[in-house]
């Protein structure tokens, strides 16, 4: 009697029989059988652990090899064509897995003549040599029989009995057929071991393409870890590391460059094991750097058990320009762009021109010179709307060269929402960003900002969630997050987000003014103010007022507070007063000074100050929300469509 229950094995013949129907598609996974037999992910891996002892991705897998093995005993072609046909796009990535399971190399499979196949120019049948001993009179009484089964139903059955003897003998290796939610991964950023040691922005432009090379892979999860300094400076906790991240596996690795000879080395590690798993040094010319880092790619997404897809390796394996001169000055751009800096954006403008100057066809440095022209607008330093247009400018152009990049799609998005109050053009261009590179962490929070505005609650969340789980090393992307809590009026929920801002960057003063808000609204004033002075305390045109606002809180509370920090402040030498117009009219709404508030609302809107489409969602409004001033405002911006919350 079989230990299976009728029940059990309907299931393993149905998954059989769902796999095999999508066996030469590479992108069929876990999730696509899952959803096939109209079970979850993690009732179904239950299942198959109950029955054959396998997780769901080793069941897919062993399909996959036993049929491979099927057409290599009846079929005179190479292994390599074989794997294609049953989903796997790399060759030794193939053969690896169907020696870890048979025991041998699908090249030896010939020489041991377990089946052959029938001869040149008849019907390939998929019977055993002892199958073809059966006399002509049982294959004439058999054959009636044979005629009413299909021979995907002899493949079906001999499948799933060759699984259930085999799942009694199965082993585990230490790294294959991992499950989905362990292909995690966060790239370290790489030590730079050359001489000059001003090549450390060549170091990280190689840590930078290294990871947008991952990225590109859509069944991994990838994460950023260079901002995070200090695994720069101690990158031996490998689990500490990973557990802060949320992943399984680290790249870490080095850049030397001598000349025109570069040297990287790299090592997968794996935080569970808390060993290194693959590891390899490439040596080549200068000339080679992109094969160096599609290589790299490639070879994770091998080790990691990741099939890529047709769509993905074109992106890994495209070389952006075959000027080194050119990727010099791009990898220095986006050097000092990181940086976020005042300095770091001139610096970013200088060497993204000269690489365009050098390569007139670089896509990407035209995207670099795009989003470094939005962001050092949109961080105050570089007048509008002049800054604006230059970046959409060279978005347009970088997509005109190459309208397959992600980032450059994801930049004309958050300049057609912030600066041309462009709503659904925006979304189109951040969906198309999302569709090119779902791990694009940049287009998941600009279409969460986007969403925020338009009062989608619920997915702007499912967004700014998406995009703090590809990149938890940006406190920025957290401080939005509080955001959108804070629009909720979920204020336990903002303050932990505010917590994760400190803990990425204590000096980021915007946190303080977030902690400033949520406390206020609260009615824990005293807190309010602690955080308040914070701010103050990191301006030096702010600190002689920190006294003289001390004693009015004392004296008149709260509300002589907001009067003081909007009019006693606002006139003070070198204060650039635009910035914060928006807070100034969120005060004025608090005090009830409609008048005032709708006066800065209006002055904003036509400087187009990034936080002026926030008012249509955010709740420090409403006491003006019916004003017809503010209505005829969000009239002129193009939100009366969208005024009720979609929660």
């Amino acid at each position: 009697m079989s230990r299976f229950a009728a029940t059990d094995q309907d299931l393993i013949q149905k998954l059989t029989e769902i796999i095999l129907a999508n066996l030469s598609n590479e992108n069929f996974g876990v999730s696509e059988l899952a959803k096939g037999t109209g079970m979850n992910y993690f009732s179904l891996n239950r299942k198959l652990r109950s029955i054959v002892k396998k997780t769901t991705s080793q069941f897919i897998n062993e399909i996959r090899l036993q049929r491979a093995k099927e057409i290599l005993e009846q079929e005179d072609i190479t292994a390599a064509e074989v794997g294609y046909r049953v989903g796997y796009s790399s060759p030794a990535y193939f053969s690896r897995c169907f020696n870890e399971h048979f025991g041998y190399p699908p090249g030896e499979i010939k020489k041991r003549g377990v089946i052959e196949p029938k001869a040149k120019g008849t019907e390939r049948s998929y019977t055993s040599k002892k199958e073809e001993e059966i006399t002509e009179n049982e294959q004439e009484i058999q054959q009636p029989f044979l005629r009413k089964v299909s021979l995907k139903s002899v493949v079906i059955a001999a499948t799933v009995i060759i699984i259930l003897i085999v799942s009694s003998l199965y082993y585990f290796l230490p790294l294959s057929r991992l499950e989905p939610k362990d292909k995690s991964i966060a790239v370290l950023p790489f030590t730079n071991l050359s001489k000059e040691k001003d090549n450390q922005d060549f170091a990280d432009g190689v840590t930078n393409n290294v990871l947008n090379n991952l990225v590109q892979i859509r069944k991994l999860k990838v994460v950023d870890a260079s901002p995070i300094k200090e695994f720069s400076q101690n990158p031996l906790d490998f689990s500490r590391i990973a557990n802060k991240l949320g992943v399984r596996f680290l790249l870490n690795g080095s850049v030397q460059k001598d000349g025109n000879r570069v040297q990287v080395t790299v090592q997968l590690i794996d935080s569970q094991l808390n060993q290194f798993i693959w590891s390899e040094v490439y040596k080549k010319e200068l000339s080679d750097i992109f094969l160096i880092q599609s290589s790299i790619a490639k070879q994770v997404a091998s080790e990691l058990e990741t099939v890529i897809s047709p769509q993905d390796r074109i992106q890994i394996e495209k070389i952006p320009t075959r000027n080194q001169e050119a990727y010099s000055f791009y990898s220095k751009g986006r050097y000092f762009l990181n940086k976020r800096t005042l300095e770091g954006f001139k610096n970013s403008l200088t060497y993204f021109e000269k690489a365009i100057a050098t390569d007139p066809t670089y896509a990407l440095a035209y995207a670099g010179f795009a989003d470094s022209y939005f962001q050092y607008t949109f961080f105050r330093d570089y007048p509008r709307p002049e800054g604006y247009v230059k970046a959409k400018e060279f978005a347009l152009k970088a997509l005109q060269l190459d309208n397959n990049l992600a980032e450059a799609h994801a930049t004309l998005g958050v300049l057609l929402y912030y600066s041309e109050f462009k709503w659904e053009e925006a979304r189109n261009e951040l969906l198309l960003a999302l569709q090119l590179n779902p791990n694009c962490a940049t287009a998941h929070q600009y279409y969460a900002e986007l969403l925020d505005i338009l009062r989608e609650n619920k997915e702007a969340r499912v967004q700014i969630d998406l995009a703090s789980s590809l990149n938890p090393t940006s406190p920025y992307i957290f401080l939005i997050s509080s955001d959108f809590y804070y629009h909720e009026r979920k204020f336990p929920e903002a303050l932990v987000e505010c917590g994760k801002v400190v803990e990425l960057d204590s000096n980021l003063h915007n946190v303080y003014w977030r902690y400033f808000e949520i406390y206020r609204s609260q009615g824990e004033e005293q807190k309010a103010m602690e955080a308040i002075l914070k701010v103050a305390n990191m301006f030096d045109d702010l600190k002689p007022y920190i006294g003289k606002a001390t004693e009015i809180y004392n004296q008149s509370g709260m509300r002589g507070f907001l009067y003081f920090w909007n009019e006693g402040t606002a006139g003070r030498e070198g204060y650039q007063v635009e910035p914060a117009i928006v807070d100034y009219a969120k005060n004025y709404c608090l005090l009830g000074e409609k008048k005032k508030a709708m006066d800065c609302l209006e002055k904003a809107a036509a400087l187009r100050i990034p936080g002026v489409p926030g008012i249509n969602n955010n709740p420090d409004f409403d006491s003006v929300r019916n004003e017809p001033r503010f209505q005829a405002l969000i009239k002129k911006m193009g939100l009366s469509a969208y005024q009720t919350s979609r929660n």
